[in-house]
């Protein structure tokens, strides 16, 4: 849980040390010394797990972890960088969704299934073998 702003949470460093008398206690504001939280975006993408199987002989599923709602591009490329499928394009509520990669009569080889939310980028490594 990340506070939006520090003002929400009291930020004290706690240390408990031993003397020859009583514990001592000392409290220390370290409020200061913390970044602004409150423009820091939230994050889409939580994240891209799978393929499963892999490797793969035709079917894989890869799943998808959203923190929020986001336009989403998910797609599946060769080493060469060429678009070989795309296995959604549009807006995804938050959540996980699964989304399926058959390939058909692709060859066998490497494949990388990169998704793209909002201006977030994930890719998982595929092998196809036959």
């Amino acid at each position: 849980l990340l506070p939006r702003t520090t003002d929400e949470f009291a930020y004290v460093l706690t240390m408990y040390g031993a003397t020859d008398g009583p514990l001592d206690l000392i409290q220390v504001d370290i409020s200061s010394l913390l970044p602004d939280l409150a423009d820091t975006p939230i994050p889409h993408l939580a994240r891209l797990g799978g393929p499963v199987p892999n490797p793969s002989t035709r079917t894989a599923t890869f799943s998808l972890d959203l923190r929020s709602p986001a336009d989403t591009e998910i797609g599946i490329y060769n080493v060469a960088g060429e678009l070989v499928s795309v296995l959604y394009s549009g807006q995804l509520d938050a959540g996980r969704q699964e989304f399926a990669f058959d390939a058909g009569n692709a060859s066998p080889g490497v494949y990388f299934c990169r998704v793209k939310a909002g201006n977030e980028t994930m890719s998982k490594k595929l092998v196809l073998i036959r």
